[in-house]
């Protein structure tokens, strides 16, 4: 396991567009077994693969139109961040970043289920908060090393930032296992809606920006 920075204070740095393999590699790992994934692919034999497509895209997503920061020396975690104003898709962007083939690679009834999630979380983010603000998009620490701070490393980076600039943060948890982790840094859930036929539950939560 190569992570010089396990158990330190690490500076992040942005991901390099040649190691989007990699940083598509961990976050597959690192949400293959969680509840969105299990509900948009119940079949656990085409799961993994529908992740890593999924993942490809949001990590593509995010170096073309947001900043992605990963570990020093070796991509063991990435956090993908959306700057104010710029997490909306569109015709020309889904086919940049390859969304455009989703009902190729999920299926029929894959598709319409991610289309339902992403659907509800749009409806709960504008719901929740207008004003500017930065959306933690996707977070995720090869699994091997979770619990050991990495994951809140890369997030108190730019916590740091957008309490220098006012500025509120806003994210989803479908997982509610991570729920205590994000209110150990300031975030709190602001409103849940229940996905309509599954018991997935989307937590829609805010970090303030200390005006």
């Amino acid at each position: 396991m190569n992570a010089p920075h396990l158990g330190k204070i690490f500076n992040p740095v942005r991901l390099k567009p040649a190691d989007k393999r990699a940083a598509t590699a961990v976050l597959a790992r690192a949400f293959v077994g969680d509840p969105l994934l299990r509900y948009v692919c119940p079949d656990d034999r085409k799961r993994y693969a529908r992740t890593q497509y999924i993942i490809k895209t949001i990590v593509s997503f995010g170096l073309h139109y947001g900043e992605v920061w990963t570990t020093p020396g070796h991509v063991d975690a990435a956090a993908i961040w959306m700057p104010p104003g710029t997490d909306y898709m569109t015709t020309a962007r889904r086919i940049r970043t390859g969304m455009i083939f989703e009902r190729l690679v999920l299926g029929r009834a894959g598709i319409d289920r991610y289309t339902v999630f992403n659907e509800l979380t749009s409806k709960l983010h504008h719901s929740l908060i207008s004003r500017p603000h930065w959306h933690l998009f996707v977070i995720g620490v090869d699994p091997l090393l979770q619990g050991h701070n990495v994951g809140s490393g890369l997030i108190k980076h730019m916590l740091e930032r957008t309490d220098r600039d006012h500025v509120p943060v806003f994210l989803t948890a479908p997982n509610p296992l991570v729920v205590p982790f994000y209110e150990r840094l300031g975030f709190r859930v602001a409103r849940e809606v229940n996905v309509p036929n599954s018991s997935l539950v989307i937590r829609g939560m805010i970090r303030p920006s200390g005006d």
